[in-house]
């Protein structure tokens, strides 16, 4: 018998902080800006794994771009 998936409830803004190795002001700025997409439950909000996830790999491909560009000379500044 196949029992349900368990509900994602994503991560509490400092875990995500953590996880994505940055302070949790910062973390709050992006998710002003709407750059991670978040909701509220129980008075705190949240961010669900998989936005957490595509951010994070967001972010990684926009370091690669930048070290590439400063390396090659194109100017591309990143975020």
């Amino acid at each position: 018998m196949l029992s349900p998936a368990p509900k994602d409830t994503g991560f509490s803004t400092v875990q995500a902080a953590e996880i994505l190795g940055m302070s949790h002001s910062y973390l709050l700025k992006i998710l002003d800006n709407d750059a991670i997409p978040s909701y509220e439950e129980g008075g705190e909000r949240r961010i669900r794994t998989a936005d957490l996830m595509d951010y994070k790999k967001r972010r990684k491909i926009r370091k690669e771009l930048t070290r590439m560009s400063q390396k090659w000379g194109l100017g591309y500044q990143g975020e």
